[in-house]
């Protein structure tokens, strides 16, 4: 694994186009998409080929952060995120603003699960999960491009002052 990621980040020379792409995955890999793999996929190709960026290290950051592992609970997250911003800091009332299948979903989904200490006894709220996974990811891809800018630089320095290193792994395995 970390022979794989010494090779991509070789391949690439730019810093900036590095963190850019790592970042849009993070983005990717974050939002609600809900989570169907294709739709992802078709995301990474079409804004990497949009943007110039790195599609190999994109696809790599958004399959490592959501894969079947991890798709309920960044899921979760994203809704409970979307609920504290829209209830407690914006103060809006968006179950109102519900589309009318939500409630049959979420009628659905309580009969298996027990709903209640997410939803505070409520039906499932869309908006939560929807501003909730675009928002998140956006202040995450923020937060993270200028400390993978300098994790990106240190490594790529580390592989310029010794290239053999590279050459090294790939021999032993």
């Amino acid at each position: 694994m970390k022979n794989f990621f010494y090779k991509l980040i070789s391949s690439e020379k730019s810093v900036s186009k590095l963190a850019l792409s790592f970042c849009f995955g993070v983005f990717i890999a974050w939002t609600p998409v809900i989570p169907l793999i294709p739709v992802q996929t078709l995301l990474i190709f079409v804004f990497s080929w949009l943007f110039r960026l790195n599609t190999t290290v994109t696809f790599a950051t958004v399959y490592l952060i959501n894969n079947p592992f991890t798709m309920i609970p960044i899921c979760f997250i994203d809704y409970i995120f979307g609920s504290w911003l829209l209830n407690n800091v914006l103060r809006i009332d968006v179950m109102k603003y519900n589309p009318a299948w939500v409630d049959g979903f979420s009628a659905f989904l309580c009969k298996y699960v027990d709903l209640s200490r997410i939803t505070g006894g409520g039906p499932l709220c869309f908006w939560c999960l929807v501003v909730g996974g675009l928002v998140l990811p956006l202040i995450l891809s923020l937060l993270l491009y200028p400390i993978m800018r300098v994790i990106f630089s240190l490594l790529i320095k580390k592989l310029d002052h010794n290239p053999e290193k590279l050459d090294e792994n790939y021999n032993t395995k």
